[in-house]
């Protein structure tokens, strides 16, 4: 392939007219009929770190590489570092034009390495076209008032001086989704319909399951040396039928396919489903209405996941089933047993259209006439054969799932999915080259992936639309982003309830990663892995334990209580007495520890409802404390905080009234207004009493009682965290740190949380719906390496002792992760 960028952004240089102070948005100027449109604020940048790749690297002879890695990324003669659009449309079978549109000019480097030029010129609609040849490439130049376009299309570019003297409105679809775009990565935006016409002039056999698949789509890109991600989101048209459009009112669940999914599989596809009523009416919309046996609607209701296994046999479709008795119910009229392998029966399936009927376009296999069953999981083929290599590599753990290198692609996606597409490169590039047309088809199949083993392609769908979600990387590569490193993963074992903390081991100063279970065993590991304790306890533990000095001697115990025990524990997970006590009826609220002086006379507060009560270190009920009673129930841990040489008590109730105390419980501040609150604590800020209500106000109070309300339109679901000099919060997926936004992705965040560590201010949040922890400093801006993989809150510490910070994040639901900040 030609170096028709080199040759055409070179030319452009040479052609450059003074601009004008006419604004323009580059996106009026798409080419008709384009197929996919590259977005860069820094396209020399971006060009850098995809030829970095060791993928890219390792296949440059490949036509589709060797185009990005010479032709498209290659900057040799230029430098652009502004806003561009780099456009992709077909213009003829097999033909491709490039047209770069942009506001600045880019910078040149060195030309003396360009000869034979020849130069051309016309006049297009009163435009000045330059017409450049390059040995034996071709580009025409146009520079109007502040836009310059450069193309290897004469048609189009004529096309987008017509455009620029009589606009067209946009695609509402293109300017919808280029409205989601991140401006601070290089985005790829692609049309599908458009891009599947590109591929049918390279296609040799029928590709009907991909057609109608959606529409627009933008993915951000994040390329270094050892991984390629992609995520976006893609828009259906609810007036079109889309693939994508058959999971509306359909919610996404974890795909776990990869159980079954033998090592020397091509790849699979699944999808999820949790109302198997709703996916049949989307489907029945989406064609013709087919009836379902009543027998074989119940197979389909007694599913979450649906998935083909792609393998050298024939295709084999497994059924995750959520409810082996209504699955092994709906198929008593197919128990004729054909053959036994490896101790398995293989059974006659009695429907072997069924799923294809009832499933196309998803499921297109029509002959399913054998199955068997391997725990949960009822794998379906049109061969014997097909299911023996399923079954072999099952009992013998050679399935994808065991590799270690495949779970941690798996960590990077959302654990849940509405379809997942997965491809085993190597294995995958040869199966796809029978595809292709013969120029094709051995470039292909000499494709060297072995580094990386897989591609994983996700879906979610969420209102006409869905997160996109790719990742390609090296087996051996960190489960991050550069910038942070995973130090390891422990393995709980059991289901970890609530979020994992860090508990002080005070003889080498190092922390102990504590987790509860499912089962109310609190576990203590060491950074490593390594199980330091278990401790049985009542019940679940209510908020997040404390570290407290009991003895005031730098031995580092442990505070909390469950509903029916107040606790302290020592760094074995042994109870120092004369805790626990017990409590009669439920505590309600989590443990409030308080130090008034920095000197260990501890004071804890227990909550019962609307009974507050406060206990010595002794174990004692202390009598001074008057505040005993409130009229409603109690709504969050009270709250102790200092101004001053004054100690201030925060009690709020649900009724709305504020308590605001002094060390022996009596009224210190008298707050007269009823406030409507919401899930948020008190914290002192700028020297007031600070929180929110639940109608999005930030609410301050004096001292002397002033209550001032400030509207913040936050939500009702609002979240905030205040140190004495900055304020955080969150609303949707609006965070504010000291005033300063930042427009996140929507999804389902963790409240943020403030760290002061090492002189430093740090904000974590984590979106639980796509499995990301994000820190920001105090200036708003994202750390470097950041998104990295979790699944809850994160805790912030010196976990070794040493210099670097690290911090622990829950991973899968019996693993939690812990990396190392740079």
């Amino acid at each position: 392939m030609k170096k028709l960028l080199i040759f055409f952004l070179c030319i452009s240089l040479w052609s450059c007219q003074e601009e004008e102070k006419k604004p323009s948005d580059l996106l009026n100027f798409v080419p008709p009929h384009t197929a996919a449109i590259l977005n860069t604020d820094n396209l020399e940048e971006f060009s850098e770190a995809l030829q970095e790749n060791s993928y890219l690297n390792n296949n440059k002879e490949f036509p589709l590489v060797s185009f990005f890695t010479e032709h498209f990324t290659n900057l040799e003669y230029i430098s652009v570092k502004d806003k561009s659009l780099l456009c992709f449309s077909r213009i003829g079978k097999k033909e491709v034009a490039l047209t770069l549109i942009s506001k600045e000019k880019p910078s040149i480097k060195d030309l003396s390495k360009v000869a034979n030029k020849k130069i051309l010129s016309y006049t297009y609609d009163e435009i000045n076209v330059e017409h450049y040849t390059l040995e034996d490439m071709e580009a025409y130049v146009a520079d109007l008032p502040n836009l310059h376009v450069v193309s290897t299309s004469k048609l189009v570019l004529e096309n987008i001086i017509r455009i620029y003297n009589e606009p067209i409105p946009i695609d509402s679809n293109l300017k919808k989704i280029y409205g989601v775009a991140n401006d601070s990565k290089a985005s790829l935006f692609f049309n599908y319909d458009a891009m599947m016409k590109i591929y049918r002039d390279y296609n040799v056999k029928a590709i009907s399951h991909l057609e109608n698949f959606t529409d627009w789509s933008v993915v951000d890109l994040d390329v270094n040396k050892d991984a390629i991600a992609l995520h976006g989101v893609t828009q259906t048209d609810p007036k079109e039928k889309r693939v994508l459009s058959l999971f509306k009112n359909i919610n996404p669940l974890k795909s776990t396919l990869a159980e079954v999914v033998p090592q020397n599989a091509t790849g699979y596809f699944s999808f999820t489903y949790d109302s198997f009523e709703n996916i049949e009416t989307n489907l029945n919309n989406f064609h013709e209405k087919v009836k379902v046996e009543n027998k074989q609607a119940a197979l389909f209701e007694s599913a979450q996941e649906i998935g083909i296994i792609y393998q050298q046999e024939k295709p084999v479709l497994v059924v995750n089933s959520i409810d082996e008795s209504i699955t092994k119910d709906a198929l008593l009229g197919s128990q004729e047993e054909l053959s036994e392998f490896r101790g398995i029966p293989i059974f006659k399936y009695e429907h072997p259209k069924a799923f294809s009927q009832t499933f196309r376009p998803l499921v297109q296999l029509q002959n399913l006439k054998y199955y068997t069953v391997l725990d949960h999981y009822y794998a379906f083929a049109e061969s014997a054969s097909a299911l023996e290599n399923i079954i072999a590599n099952y009992q013998n753990r050679t399935t994808w799932s065991a590799k270690k290198s495949f779970q941690n692609t798996l960590n990077k996606l959302s654990s849940e999915s509405s379809m997942l597409i997965v491809g085993f490169n190597e294995e995958f590039y040869k199966s796809l080259s029978s595809y292709l047309k013969e120029d094709l088809q051995k470039p292909l199949q000499d494709i060297k992936g072995s580094d990386y083993e897989s591609t994983a392609v996700q879906f979610i769908y969420d209102h006409n639309f869905a997160h996109i979600h790719v990742i390609s990387q090296k087996a051996n590569a960190q489960n991050m982003s550069a910038g942070s490193k995973q130090l390891s993963s422990i393995k709980t074992e059991d289901k970890i309830s609530g979020d994992p903390f860090l508990f002080t081991n005070w003889r080498n100063k190092h922390k102990q990663v504590v987790v509860q279970t499912s089962e109310n065993l609190l576990k203590a590991y060491s950074a490593e892995g390594k199980l330091n304790w278990k401790k049985e306890l009542d019940g679940k533990i209510v908020g997040t334990p404390q570290e407290i000095d009991i003895y005031n001697n730098g031995r580092i115990q442990l505070a909390f209580n469950t509903s029916n025990k107040f606790y302290i524990i020592d760094r074995n997970g042994n109870d120092v007495k004369p805790f626990p006590l017990d409590f009669k009826s439920p505590i309600t609220q989590a443990l409030s520890v308080f130090d008034y002086s920095n000197n260990s006379k501890y004071r804890f507060v227990v909550v019962q409802g609307n009974k507050v009560s406060m206990w010595n270190k002794e174990g004692k009920q202390v009598k001074g404390f008057k505040f005993s009673k409130t009229a409603s129930a109690v709504s969050q841990s009270p709250k102790h905080i200092r101004i001053g040489s004054k100690d201030y008590i925060v009690v709020p109730e649900e009724n709305g009234t504020l308590h605001i105390l002094d060390r022996v419980g009596d009224s210190r501040v008298k707050v007269k207004e009823k406030i409507d609150f919401s899930n948020n604590a008190w914290y002192l800020h700028k020297g007031l009493f600070t929180s929110s209500s639940l109608d999005g106000k930030l609410i301050q109070i004096s001292e002397s009682g002033k209550v001032t309300q400030k509207n913040k339109n936050f939500t009702e679901t609002n979240r905030i965290d205040a140190t004495s000099n900055t304020l955080v919060s969150l609303s949707e997926n609006e965070l504010r740190i000291k005033g300063k936004e930042v427009n996140l992705d929507f999804g389902l965040y963790t409240a943020p949380k403030i760290f002061y560590l090492n002189n430093k201010i740090y904000i974590a949040l984590t979106d639980t719906q796509t499995s990301k922890v994000y820190v920001f400093d105090s200036q708003a801006e994202l750390l470097s390496g950041f998104p990295v993989y979790g699944n809850s809150q994160i805790s912030i510490e010196n976990i070794d002792a040493k210099g670097r910070l690290e911090f622990i994040v829950k991973g899968e639901d019996d693993s939690v992760l812990i990396y190392q900040m740079n």
